[in-house]
């Protein structure tokens, strides 16, 4: 997970002026201190949240198991799409699959 995380924000700030949707990250560390290191490292856009799951309650209920998954959920039918292992998102088809995904 951590190894796509310089390209995912670059995504996210490359296309952050044209989102209308949030990024969410849940996080399975143990504390929450680790968890906000990341953030902080990154120095994260408002757009990105962050869910703290220590147990893997979340990551249970959605059925993940194997990290990274990314999701995408589209509101307010909570449609959602997942990819699985790690990304390279400066790959231009991701832009293009959450644009479709969502409909515009």
């Amino acid at each position: 997970c951590l190894e796509e995380m310089p390209e995912f924000n670059s995504f996210i700030r490359h296309h952050e002026s044209n989102l209308d949707y949030d990024f969410w990250l849940i996080s399975v560390d143990e504390t929450a201190e680790a968890a906000m290191e990341v953030l902080k490292k990154y120095k994260w856009p408002e757009r990105v949240k962050l869910i703290f799951d220590p147990k893997r309650s979340v990551a249970k209920k959605w059925g993940t198991f194997d990290y990274p998954e990314t999701y995408l959920m589209r509101l307010p039918d909570l449609k959602r799409t997942k990819w699985l292992g790690t990304r390279n998102w400066n790959d231009p088809k991701y832009a293009e699959e959450i644009q479709s995904f969502l409909g515009h």
